[in-house]
Parts: C-alpha cells; structure tokens; sequence
C-alpha cells in the first residue's frame, strides 16, 4: 500500500507469485507459474519438459534433488519424486509407453511413472539394463542406452529386456561405431546414439532382429 507504482520499476513478490511493478500497472513475469515449494542448490541443472499422454498433456520439471509436477488444475506444484543430489551436466531423457511415463538420468536410473496409481518408483522387471545413461521410446518399446550396449524392452512392455527372438535384444556399440556414448534419440523409423566418435543408427525392422545397425557416416 505504501508503494506509488508509478515511480518504481523494481520486482517484487506478492502472494507466492512473481510481479513485475510498471507504469501500467503490475505484471505477472512468468504468467501464473508459482514458486516452487523449496530451494534450488543448482540452477544449472534444471529441465522442464511436456509430455503428451492420452488424456492430456504432463509438465515436469526437473531440479537437482527432485521431480516436481505443474497441476494445472490446482494452480500448484506436486512432487512426484525425491532424488540423490544431482551434480552432473547429463540431461534427463524421459518416454511414454503404454499407461506409464519413463524418466531417466544417470546418476538416479530409470523411473517410472505408473499413471494409474500416480506412483514414481525405480523401474523393476526382468533383465533391466544396468546404468542406463538414456532412454526413449520407439515403435511401442523402451530403448535404453549404457556405456557398453543399446538395449531394447518388448513391444508395449517397458519392464521385460529378457531378449527373443523379434523382441528384446541387445547392440554392442563398440562393435558398430567408435566413441564413448553420449545419448540417444527416436526419430520415428528408429533410434539415434550419439557417440564422442560418430552416430549410430538403429532403423527398427519388426522383424527377428528387432533393429538392423549401421555406422553413419559424419566427415
């Protein structure tokens, strides 16, 4: 009350939100997004990401000790996990596959999010790859990326690597392309790794192999 908003262009916080004071009048900086409920020890490290589910359309953002969700019918953040400090540059990589949402990041591991119970807990199944430095989803299948292997789930079942013939598997990325594995990427006829050393391209088949390899070429 004692502020002359017409002499001040300074920021303030009103009521949890962020408010711009102008010659107009105040002004919301970033829309209706509330501050989220704790500190952030890293700025760096944080990632939003929107993903489209059945129904509607899911915003997470990632900070460096948790996994927190807009709601935008309550106007307010949810935590949807707790996680170990997060010192690392890498990105969270993250997928949808059948009622559930996938995140991973190497230093937590893959995540799930059963959409049914609003539960997030470590991914448990069979033949899990063991850390995983990225995911993505593909042609109904949860691929999974390490510093040795590309492996690959059976279709619409994120939680089963046991491998068969024309389901899941395995690739050996030293065999195929030099370079230590940075990341990879769907891109609807297949994934993409990104290796220090070069791309591998994995085009899906839907046959025995699943995944036919090859080398691309980046002189």
């Amino acid at each position: 009350p004692a502020l002359d908003i017409r002499r001040t262009n300074r920021l303030f916080l009103m009521n949890g939100r962020n408010v711009a004071f102008t010659a107009a009048g105040p002004k919301s900086v970033y829309g209706n997004r509330l501050l989220i409920p704790h500190p952030i020890l890293n700025p760096q490290h944080i990632q939003g990401v929107r993903i489209r589910v059945r129904s509607s359309d899911r915003v997470f953002t990632f900070t460096n000790d948790s996994i927190l969700e807009w709601n935008e019918n309550k106007g307010s953040w949810v935590t949807v996990a707790i996680l170990p400090l997060i010192t690392t540059a890498y990105r969270w990589t993250y997928g949808y596959l059948n009622g559930v949402i996938y995140f991973c990041h190497p230093r937590v591991g893959i995540l799930e999010l059963d959409l049914e119970t609003e539960i997030c807990q470590p991914l448990t199944g069979v033949g899990l790859p063991v850390q995983p430095l990225a995911i993505a989803v593909d042609n109904g299948r949860l691929v999974a990326l390490t510093d040795q292997v590309v492996t690959w789930s059976w279709q619409s079942n994120g939680r089963n690597f046991t491998p068969a013939l024309g389901e899941a598997g395995a690739q050996k990325i030293a065999s195929r392309v030099s370079g230590f594995p940075v990341t990879l990427n769907s891109y609807g006829a297949g994934v993409i790794i990104f290796t220090t050393g070069g791309l591998l391209r994995g085009e899906f088949t839907g046959d025995q192999e699943t995944y036919r390899w090859r080398s691309v070429n980046t002189e």
